[in-house]
């Protein structure tokens, strides 16, 4: 959870963290930043070669690779920021 909070001083705990310019594929799916965090401690390092996030404004795509080969890519898309809060209903869905 640190990555999605913002906690650096946890991610860095948990991971090596790389954070270089997109390759020509990324910079076509539109990124301007990759971010490569490999794992340095159990569990997720038993499991994860590592998980890297590229995006732009937003992360865009993750990609986790597991030590025994599989790969799974997710894509994210139409992100926004707006509205700023959660309607009454969305608040309810996440029993807030």
């Amino acid at each position: 959870m640190s990555l999605f909070e913002g906690n650096t001083q946890q991610l860095t705990e948990q991971f090596t963290v790389s954070l270089t310019a997109p390759n020509a594929k990324d910079q076509a799916d539109g990124a301007r930043w990759v971010l490569t965090l490999t794992p340095t401690a159990a569990p997720l390092n038993a499991v994860f070669e590592h998980i890297r996030l590229s995006g732009d404004q937003f992360i865009d795509q993750l990609i986790l690779t597991e030590k025994r080969g599989d790969v799974t890519e997710i894509a994210f898309s139409h992100q926004t920021t707006t509205p700023a809060t959660l309607s009454k209903e969305e608040q309810r869905a996440f029993q807030l």
